[in-house]
């Protein structure tokens, strides 16, 4: 292949990564919002204009506008430009390690593995924004993985669909499971929090509107979906006085779950919850060691990429994942108790694993077993 083509293949591929981040930023918009993310065109969040095609060029149009809205002048977050130059670069990366500069090229897994970037790009700042990992990244990547395997054995190092298939499955189900059986030890260990307040705090609740009920516990707002990580979990708070309507109770125990409450006894539905209001002075509240999304997510990994990557996977991510919480415990950004959300780790060490981490991983292992 000539200089001109091996430049301009190289180019195209960067630019290419570009355009697909681009379209990945509407998606980490949209996507926790329940919109589409193909109508309405680019606009404002702030003063809904629409976005002209001169304004969406990746990088050219954040820089000239100096990241900010060419109509109203709100501001254009670095999440925009940020993820544009990550995917450009780790798309350059695949294409480069598995495209023409590799000792043995394998060019049908070049856009597989854009695919799965463009997927741990879109759930890393999903999760870092919301807290939460799209099930079309999840549950998408379990389905993509086992048909992907199927019609490229190469992807799972296999010489045929029916035993990449195969491993595919057991990825899967590894992945899925090991996480899975982490996250339910951690909930029979950390499932439970008691929390012993120095003075009473205010506890009500606002009106049902959209389904976006909160709970208001002191100088803390939570949302109603963040409150029950399980539907069997509930709430017990300890009331000097509590009220709902024209009733009142004096040192009682009150169980808040999903459906509604549970006073002394008796039990009240949640439509009731806007007349409710307490003072509290401890309360116990569940909390879950890891999120579900980082479970389906693993599975999606394995899905792809075989069950060796799990454990490369977990063992990095939690390395990464620690340093960092610990860090920002140190610095003071964050207490112990506070959720950190592990996803974005995961997604690292994949593409630490598409990059280079297999080749480190089957080292290590037949330096370990003496095997070749």
């Amino acid at each position: 292949m000539t200089p001109f083509w091996v430049t301009y293949l190289t180019m195209l591929a960067f630019f290419f990564g570009a355009c697909v981040g681009s379209f990945l930023n509407v998606c980490i918009y949209r996507i926790p919002r329940d919109e589409s993310v193909v109508a309405p065109r680019s606009h404002c969040p702030k003063c809904d204009a629409m976005i002209a095609w001169y304004d969406n060029i990746p990088f050219v149009s954040w820089l000239a506008l100096k990241a900010r809205c060419r109509h109203c002048g709100a501001p254009i977050s670095p999440r925009y430009f940020l993820v544009e130059l990550l995917t450009s670069v780790l798309f350059l990366a695949v294409w480069n390690k598995y495209g023409f500069y590799a000792e043995k090229p394998h060019y049908e897994l070049v856009p597989i593995f854009w695919l799965v970037i463009s997927g741990l790009i879109l759930g890393t700042f999903v999760d870092f924004e919301h807290m939460i990992l799209p099930d079309r990244v999840t549950i998408g990547g379990m389905i993509a993985g086992v048909a992907l395997s199927l019609l490229v054995p190469s992807l799972q190092n296999a010489h045929s669909a029916q035993i990449s298939f195969m491993r595919s499955l057991i990825g899967l189900a590894v992945g899925f499971g090991s996480l899975f059986a982490v996250a339910e030890v951690g909930k029979i260990i950390f499932g439970r929090k008691r929390i012993v307040l120095e003075a009473p705090v205010e506890l009500s609740f606002s009106a049902a509107e959209n389904d976006e009920r909160t709970m208001k516990l002191g100088d803390e707002d939570w949302a109603w979906d963040e409150l029950f990580p399980r539907a069997s979990d509930k709430w017990k708070l300890e009331c000097p006085a509590a009220k709902l309507g024209d009733r009142t109770w004096n040192n009682v125990v009150v169980e808040l779950r999903e459906s509604g409450l549970n006073i002394g006894g008796e039990k009240f539905p949640a439509e009731q919850l806007a007349a409710f209001t307490a003072s509290v002075n401890a309360y116990r509240y569940p909390r879950e060691a890891m999120g579900f999304g980082d479970v389906k997510l693993m599975g999606a990994i394995g899905a792809f990429f075989g069950w060796p990557a799990i454990f490369f996977t977990v063992l990095l991510s939690s390395i990464l994942g620690s340093m960092v919480g610990i860090y920002l415990i140190v610095a003071k950004k964050y207490e112990w108790q506070s959720r950190i959300p592990y996803g974005p780790y995961i997604a690292l060490a994949c593409v630490v694993w598409i990059l280079g981490g297999r080749e480190w991983w089957l080292d290590y292992w037949f330096w370990l077993t003496g095997a070749r």
